[in-house]
């Protein structure tokens, strides 16, 4: 829980976006780093620092074109664009999610990931 431990919260996110940014580090581990990153903005009510973080999050996840990372970052930043009251793009975020879910091959991961896409959508509505 972020509340009582902001400092700790945000120390260990220091840590986790330094090391995202040693050039050891794996594209699949930048990625999760920036998950990461991107929920602790988030729980700590940090929402216009989240935006970025989600932007990077879907650059990522597009240069792994890893399907689930791409519609788990779009819905992602639908997300952090909706806490953040910028309504508009968070709707054009969670629409691309719900696309790219939509055209993944395995069923069971697309029906997964469509929900989730929805579940995101609720942001905004």
């Amino acid at each position: 829980s972020f509340v009582g431990q902001k400092t700790s919260a945000l120390n260990y996110l220091s840590r986790v976006l330094e090391a995202s940014n040693a050039p050891e580090t794996s594209l699949r581990q930048k990625y999760r780093n920036y998950a990461e990153a991107l929920q602790i903005f988030s729980d700590g009510k940090l929402y216009n620092a989240a935006k970025p973080i989600s932007l990077e999050s879907v650059r990522l996840a597009d240069k792994l074109n890893d399907s689930m990372y791409k519609t788990l970052s779009r819905s992602n930043a639908g997300i952090a664009y909706a806490q953040a009251g910028h309504f508009t793009q968070a709707r054009e975020w969670t629409n691309d999610g719900m696309e790219k879910a939509k055209m993944m091959s395995d069923e069971l991961t697309r029906k997964r990931m469509t929900a989730y896409s929805y579940l995101a959508s609720g942001y905004i509505e």
